[in-house]
Order: C-alpha cells, then sequence, then structure tokens
C-alpha cells in the first residue's frame, strides 16, 4: 500500500537568523555563530542540536536555529533526508528527521492502496487495479488466517506468523503494519528501564541494601514511552518519587500536568530491601 500523498507533509526544520526568533516557540541550534543564546533561553553551553524555547528575540549574531513544529499521533510525514513516508506514533514537537527518530516513527514501505470499489485486487494512486497476493504466506497457510474486524481496523492472525492490522482512514489512505503488543499483560518481565543496584557488595556490621533507580530525571519537550522510568518531584512534595510512563507521550512544561493527563504513574520515592 502507498499513503495517499494529499495526506502526506514535509517534514522540516526552517532556519531562523538570530534576532527573528518567536518567544514561546520551541527551537533547535543549528548554527552557534556569535549569538547571545543565553540571553535567549538557553541553559548551558550552546551546541548544534540543543533545544530550548524563546525567551526572546535575539540579536544581531551570525547563529541560527530551527523551528520545531508539533505533529499529531496519526501524521504521515515525509523525510527530508531520504523522502521516504513515516507514521507519527507520538504526537508533539519532533526536532529530529522521520528517518532518525526510530523511537516515534515508522516508516511506510508498502505500494499500493486497497479500495474499496475493488474487490479482487488493490487499485493504485493511477487506478490501476492489480489482483490481491500473499507474498507473506504459502498457499497452506492462508486457510489459516483469522480476521477481526473493530470499526475500521482488521486484524490479521496467524499461528506461525506476527499479528497485522489493516487500518481505514478514508477511501484511498490504508495502513497495514505489524501489531505492537504494549498493553500491561503482554509486556516482558522487567519490562521497564527502572534498575536495582546495591549499597555494597558486602557488609559485617551493616545491612546490604538494594535500591530501585529510575532511569533519569523528567525533562520536558521529550519523548517517552511505555517502560520508562524518570525521577519527579510533583507539586506539594518534597522528595523526588519514582514514575512509570504509561501513554507514549511528548512531554509538556509541566510534570503535573502530564501527571494528571493520566501519562505517569507513581512507583515510589524510594524502594529498598534488606539483605544480611
Amino acid at each position: 500500500m502507498q499513503v495517499d500523498p494529499s495526506v502526506v507533509v514535509n517534514w522540516t526544520l526552517p532556519s531562523v537568523s538570530d534576532g527573528s526568533f518567536v518567544i514561546g516557540q520551541y527551537y533547535k541550534i543549528l548554527v552557534v555563530g556569535t549569538t547571545n543564546w543565553a540571553a535567549i533561553g538557553v541553559t548551558g553551553t550552546p551546541a548544534v542540536g540543543t533545544l530550548f524555547t524563546a525567551t526572546g528575540s535575539g540579536g544581531s549574531g551570525t547563529g541560527s536555529a530551527g523551528a520545531v513544529s508539533a505533529y499529531p499521533a496519526g501524521q504521515f510525514l515525509k523525510s527530508s533526508i531520504n523522502s521516504l513516508t513515516y507514521y507519527n506514533t507520538v504526537a508533539g514537537e519532533a526536532p529530529n528527521d522521520p528517518s532518525v527518530d526510530t523511537t516515534r516513527f515508522i516508516q511506510q514501505t508498502a505500494y499500493e492502496v486497497p479500495s474499496p470499489y475493488s474487490a479482487t485486487g488493490t487499485t493504485s494512486l493511477s487506478g490501476t487495479v492489480t489482483p490481491f497476493t500473499a507474498p507473506n504466506y504459502w498457499n497452506c497457510d492462508i486457510f489459516q488466517l483469522q480476521f477481526k474486524q473493530i470499526n475500521d481496523v482488521v486484524y490479521i492472525v496467524h499461528p506461525n506468523f506476527p499479528v497485522w492490522k489493516l487500518t481505514r482512514y478514508a477511501n484511498n489512505n490504508w495502513v497495514m503494519q505489524q501489531v505492537q503488543f504494549l498493553t500491561p499483560a503482554m509486556l516482558d518481565e522487567n519490562a521497564t528501564d527502572l534498575t536495582i543496584s546495591a549499597s555494597s557488595v558486602s557488609s559485617v556490621l551493616a545491612p546490604v541494601e538494594l535500591q530501585v533507580r529510575a532511569n533519569d530525571f523528567w525533562a520536558s519537550h521529550t519523548v517517552y514511552v511505555p517502560g520508562n522510568s524518570v525521577y519527579a518531584t510533583p507539586t506539594g512534595s518534597s522528595f523526588p518519587y519514582i514514575y512509570v510512563c504509561l501513554v507514549a507521550n511528548t512531554s509538556t512544561v509541566s510534570f503535573d500536568a502530564d501527571l494528571a493527563a493520566g501519562w505517569w504513574r507513581v512507583q515510589q520515592r524510594r524502594f529498598t530491601s534488606t539483605c544480611r
């Protein structure tokens, strides 16, 4: 299948020169130059690739930055590097080309668009009908295929092959992709990036503690997927807690807002097991 070109947008990172930044816009530094980046919202040492939200328009330096755009989940985007089409799985700002950011983008690799007006095959964008084929199955496998339709989504199941789903977005916009089971019941054991470390190798006078640790501290404008863990201090708390991501998301500027949206579940402030 090939996605209808009318629903594909070009991923872009338009360059903006120093002095033309828009306050509140999210940017990615392209050229450091002589720009005073600290004056317009950059913390730390500026470098190519640094992301920041502009707090001023800038001055007359020689630096430049790309204006980062936000895209909804389900949006098809064309890469600026290889011109291939990618499917966006996480809503939010996308500072990196789809061909580079494999965390949120899935490459679309098929070539024809199934049409509800042709029962004998697939119809290309030019109107050419090609008979249906099953390149991934042998003839003997066809009879073991099972289909389950839920509204505009058809799940295709076979005991010896991965599960696929065919999703209809419009008459000429269909997407076939392998199903990724990310619900908690389907995840592998140790499905988060939490780690366990010992307080010491051995001890005679004091117990050895096993402590659960998160991967990193929560950060704004960051893509998180189920299983990621972070430290975060919600409003009203004096201590950081460990949280585990439940829903794929691009973080906003407020952890409290993301927590209220149901994207995170508190794990605990600290987990300790004593060994003697």
